[in-house]
Parts: C-alpha cells; sequence; structure tokens
C-alpha cells in the first residue's frame, strides 16, 4: 500500500491487526465530536470562526499574558518590600507600646509619689 492511501480501517495485510472504525456511541451529536483513548498534546474542537475572531483572541491572550507577566513580576519584586514594611510596622508597634508603658510608669509614679 501507497503512503496516504486509504486501507479501510485495516491493518497492511496483516490479519492479526486490529481494526480501526470511528464509531461513537452515546446518541446524537450536533458538532464536533471526540471520543479518545490517550491523548498527548492539544485538542481543539472549536476552531475561531472568522480571521477577526482569530485576531481578536490573538490580541486579547497577548495583553492578558502582559497583564499575568505584570503581575509575576509586581509579585516578585514586592515580596522583599512586603517583608520590610512589616518589620518596620512591627518595629513602630513595639516602641508604641514601649513609650505607653512609660508614660503609664510615670503617670503612677508621679501620682502615688516615690517609692519607699
Amino acid at each position: 500500500m501507497r503512503h496516504g492511501q486509504d486501507n479501510g480501517g485495516e491493518g497492511d495485510g496483516d490479519a492479526s491487526a486490529p481494526k480501526v472504525g470511528n464509531e461513537v456511541s452515546g446518541g446524537q451529536f450536533n458538532g464536533p465530536v471526540g471520543q479518545f483513548g490517550h491523548v498527548h498534546g492539544d485538542v481543539n474542537l472549536n476552531p475561531p470562526r472568522s480571521p477577526e475572531e482569530a485576531a481578536f483572541r490573538a490580541r486579547y491572550m497577548a495583553k492578558m499574558q502582559e497583564a499575568w507577566d505584570a503581575e509575576e513580576r509586581a509579585r516578585a519584586e514586592g515580596s522583599d518590600g512586603c517583608a520590610i514594611a512589616f518589620i518596620v510596622f512591627f518595629g513602630i508597634v513595639v516602641v508604641g507600646f514601649i513609650i505607653v508603658a512609660i508614660v503609664m510608669a510615670i503617670s503612677f509614679f508621679s501620682q502615688s509619689g516615690p517609692l519607699p
């Protein structure tokens, strides 16, 4: 048999070769149908309907990719800034508690007088 010639779903004359058919069970189908075993790669059953739609999808996906890349860069660059901001905030809170404790101690000792 030559390359590209349809053999009706049978092997190349080998009686032990399995027969391949295109029967799909399950009812009535309106549109593309796929019944798959093991699939390695992409399966696209809904291609763009027009060149304009294909161009729009390409532009949209390019914009989305740019937005996702920008978010990833911001997240990568912002992770160090977030740690620094947390340390500064924690330091301000600790210093605030120390100041409040000192003011309360001064207030307590000024009202009751020095300890004996």
